[in-house]
Protein backbone atom coordinates (compact mmCIF):
# COMPACT_ATOMS: atom_id res chain seq x y z
CA UNK A 1 0.00 0.00 0.00
CA UNK A 2 1.38 3.38 -0.98
CA UNK A 3 1.82 5.83 1.85
CA UNK A 4 0.64 9.39 1.52
CA UNK A 5 3.01 12.03 2.77
CA UNK A 6 1.57 14.64 5.14
CA UNK A 7 1.95 17.21 2.35
CA UNK A 8 -0.14 15.24 -0.13
CA UNK A 9 -3.02 15.10 2.33
CA UNK A 10 -3.26 18.90 2.51
CA UNK A 11 -5.81 20.71 0.41
CA UNK A 12 -3.68 22.89 -1.87
CA UNK A 13 -2.81 23.25 -5.52
CA UNK A 14 -0.78 20.08 -5.93
CA UNK A 15 0.04 20.78 -9.56
CA UNK A 16 2.42 23.57 -8.59
CA UNK A 17 4.22 21.67 -5.81
CA UNK A 18 5.20 18.29 -7.25
CA UNK A 19 8.54 17.36 -8.73
CA UNK A 20 10.84 14.42 -9.12
CA UNK A 21 14.60 14.63 -8.72
CA UNK A 22 17.23 11.97 -9.34
CA UNK A 23 20.54 11.46 -7.61
CA UNK A 24 21.91 10.44 -4.30
CA UNK A 25 20.38 12.05 -1.25
CA UNK A 26 23.58 13.71 -0.06
CA UNK A 27 24.51 14.98 -3.54
CA UNK A 28 21.04 16.40 -4.08
CA UNK A 29 21.10 18.12 -0.70
CA UNK A 30 24.54 19.63 -1.19
CA UNK A 31 23.51 21.04 -4.56
CA UNK A 32 20.26 22.56 -3.35
CA UNK A 33 20.33 26.35 -3.52
CA UNK A 34 20.60 28.44 -0.37
CA UNK A 35 21.19 25.27 1.65
CA UNK A 36 23.83 26.79 3.89
CA UNK A 37 21.53 29.64 4.92
CA UNK A 38 18.43 27.54 5.68
CA UNK A 39 18.47 26.23 9.28
CA UNK A 40 15.87 23.51 8.60
CA UNK A 41 17.87 22.26 5.65
CA UNK A 42 21.16 22.37 7.55
CA UNK A 43 19.62 20.46 10.46
CA UNK A 44 18.20 17.79 8.13
CA UNK A 45 21.51 17.39 6.32
CA UNK A 46 23.53 17.13 9.53
CA UNK A 47 21.09 14.86 11.34
CA UNK A 48 22.28 11.32 12.08
CA UNK A 49 18.68 10.25 11.42
CA UNK A 50 19.32 10.82 7.70
CA UNK A 51 23.05 10.12 7.37
CA UNK A 52 22.66 6.73 5.66
CA UNK A 53 20.12 5.13 3.36
CA UNK A 54 19.11 2.74 6.16
CA UNK A 55 18.64 5.64 8.59
CA UNK A 56 16.54 7.55 6.04
CA UNK A 57 14.37 4.48 5.49
CA UNK A 58 13.87 4.04 9.23
CA UNK A 59 12.98 7.75 9.60
CA UNK A 60 11.12 8.12 6.32
CA UNK A 61 8.01 9.80 7.71
CA UNK A 62 10.01 12.45 9.59
CA UNK A 63 12.27 13.02 6.58
CA UNK A 64 9.29 13.39 4.24
CA UNK A 65 7.72 15.90 6.62
CA UNK A 66 10.94 17.95 6.84
CA UNK A 67 11.51 17.84 3.09
CA UNK A 68 7.86 18.75 2.50
CA UNK A 69 8.24 21.82 4.69
CA UNK A 70 11.50 22.80 3.00
CA UNK A 71 10.23 22.22 -0.54
CA UNK A 72 6.92 24.03 0.08
CA UNK A 73 8.84 27.31 0.14
CA UNK A 74 8.98 27.33 -3.68
CA UNK A 75 6.87 26.11 -6.59
CA UNK A 76 7.93 23.02 -8.52
CA UNK A 77 8.88 25.26 -11.46
CA UNK A 78 11.27 27.20 -9.22
CA UNK A 79 12.78 23.97 -7.84
CA UNK A 80 13.18 22.47 -11.31
CA UNK A 81 15.05 25.55 -12.49
CA UNK A 82 17.28 25.75 -9.41
CA UNK A 83 18.04 22.03 -9.25
CA UNK A 84 18.75 21.77 -12.98
CA UNK A 85 21.20 24.68 -12.67
CA UNK A 86 22.88 22.76 -9.83
CA UNK A 87 23.18 19.63 -12.00
CA UNK A 88 20.41 17.59 -10.36
CA UNK A 89 18.22 15.88 -12.98
CA UNK A 90 14.63 16.70 -12.13
CA UNK A 91 11.28 17.63 -13.58
CA UNK A 92 7.71 18.38 -12.59
CA UNK A 93 5.12 15.67 -12.02
CA UNK A 94 2.24 16.64 -14.28
CA UNK A 95 -1.47 15.99 -14.18
CA UNK A 96 -2.81 14.32 -17.33
CA UNK A 97 -3.93 17.58 -18.94
CA UNK A 98 -0.54 19.15 -18.20
CA UNK A 99 1.24 16.23 -19.88
CA UNK A 100 -0.52 16.88 -23.19
CA UNK A 101 0.14 20.65 -22.91
CA UNK A 102 3.83 20.23 -22.01
CA UNK A 103 6.10 21.94 -24.56
CA UNK A 104 8.54 18.99 -24.59
CA UNK A 105 5.75 16.48 -25.29
CA UNK A 106 4.54 18.70 -28.12
CA UNK A 107 8.08 19.18 -29.47
CA UNK A 108 8.77 15.44 -29.50
CA UNK A 109 5.42 14.73 -31.21
CA UNK A 110 4.79 11.73 -28.99
CA UNK A 111 1.04 12.07 -28.47
CA UNK A 112 -0.64 9.08 -30.09
CA UNK A 113 -4.29 8.48 -30.85
CA UNK A 114 -5.69 4.98 -30.46
CA UNK A 115 -9.10 3.89 -31.69
CA UNK A 116 -11.20 2.24 -28.96
CA UNK A 117 -14.72 0.89 -28.83
CA UNK A 118 -15.87 4.18 -27.27
CA UNK A 119 -13.89 6.59 -29.46
CA UNK A 120 -10.36 7.90 -29.77
CA UNK A 121 -8.00 7.75 -26.80
CA UNK A 122 -5.03 10.11 -26.64
CA UNK A 123 -1.93 8.62 -25.01
CA UNK A 124 1.70 9.63 -24.65
CA UNK A 125 4.03 7.39 -26.62
CA UNK A 126 7.67 6.60 -25.94
CA UNK A 127 9.86 9.68 -25.41
CA UNK A 128 12.73 8.19 -27.43
CA UNK A 129 12.85 7.21 -31.07
CA UNK A 130 14.76 4.13 -32.13
CA UNK A 131 15.63 3.87 -35.81
CA UNK A 132 15.56 0.08 -36.20
CA UNK A 133 12.84 -0.68 -33.65
CA UNK A 134 10.43 2.24 -33.52
CA UNK A 135 7.80 2.10 -30.82
CA UNK A 136 4.14 1.94 -31.69
CA UNK A 137 0.84 1.27 -30.01
CA UNK A 138 -0.51 -2.01 -31.30
CA UNK A 139 -3.85 -1.98 -29.54
CA UNK A 140 -6.03 0.02 -27.23
CA UNK A 141 -5.90 -0.68 -23.51
CA UNK A 142 -8.58 -3.05 -22.25
CA UNK A 143 -11.94 -1.62 -21.32
CA UNK A 144 -12.96 -1.34 -17.70
CA UNK A 145 -13.60 -4.85 -16.39
CA UNK A 146 -12.88 -6.45 -19.78
CA UNK A 147 -10.66 -9.16 -18.29
CA UNK A 148 -12.22 -9.45 -14.83
CA UNK A 149 -13.77 -12.88 -15.34
CA UNK A 150 -10.62 -14.24 -16.96
CA UNK A 151 -8.42 -13.03 -14.09
CA UNK A 152 -10.79 -14.37 -11.45
CA UNK A 153 -10.89 -17.77 -13.17
CA UNK A 154 -7.08 -17.83 -13.21
CA UNK A 155 -7.18 -17.12 -9.47
CA UNK A 156 -9.41 -20.16 -8.95
CA UNK A 157 -12.87 -18.62 -8.75
CA UNK A 158 -15.68 -20.74 -10.15
CA UNK A 159 -18.29 -19.40 -12.57
CA UNK A 160 -20.84 -19.49 -9.73
CA UNK A 161 -18.56 -17.47 -7.44
CA UNK A 162 -17.92 -14.92 -10.19
CA UNK A 163 -21.67 -14.71 -10.80
CA UNK A 164 -22.28 -14.05 -7.08
CA UNK A 165 -19.61 -11.34 -7.03
CA UNK A 166 -21.27 -9.70 -10.02
CA UNK A 167 -24.77 -10.06 -8.48
CA UNK A 168 -23.54 -8.46 -5.22
CA UNK A 169 -21.97 -5.56 -7.19
CA UNK A 170 -18.49 -6.49 -6.00
CA UNK A 171 -17.32 -6.57 -9.62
Amino acid sequence: MRRKSPRSARNHNRNTRRLSAAGTFSRTLTLMPDSSRDPLYAAAYASARYSTAAARLQNRDALNAELGTFLAARTSAEWVELLNKAGVPCGPIHSIDQVFADPQVRHLGIVREIATATGVLRVVGQPVSLGRTPSRNLSAPPGRGEHTDEVLRELGFSEAEIGRLRQDDVI
